[in-house]
């Protein structure tokens, strides 16, 4: 005998999101910042704009890139926007102006 099997499907709706097109711009879009000048930024935006030069440099090296290069590349970018340097060597520390910081985002 031969018995036929029932089978139902489950009706599966999918959506589809353009999460690219809904993405917040945190910086000013005409800095065009690369990810890694990006991840600076909100490495000493998450160290309450300080951090310790040998910390950083860790940090950097951890992602085989030179801390130097990446604090240049940084400076230069943001210069004439600030007409200034972002981040300033203090002592052992690296620093942003959170005034100058305020200035790079694209919202207060």
């Amino acid at each position: 005998m031969h018995s036929e099997k029932n089978e139902t499907a489950d009706d599966l709706a999918f959506c589809i999101i353009n999460t690219t097109a809904d993405e917040i711009i945190k910086y000013q879009p005409e800095l065009n910042l690369n990810d890694i000048q990006k991840d600076v930024l909100d490495l000493f935006e998450k160290n309450s704009y300080t951090i310790l030069q040998s910390e950083f440099s860790d940090y950097m090296r951890a992602r085989q890139l030179f801390a130097g290069a990446a604090v240049e590349s940084v400076n230069e970018i943001c210069f004439d926007l600030l007409d200034d340097v972002l981040i300033e060597e203090e002592d052992e520390y690296l620093t942003i102006n959170q005034e100058y910081f305020k200035k790079l985002l694209t919202h207060d």
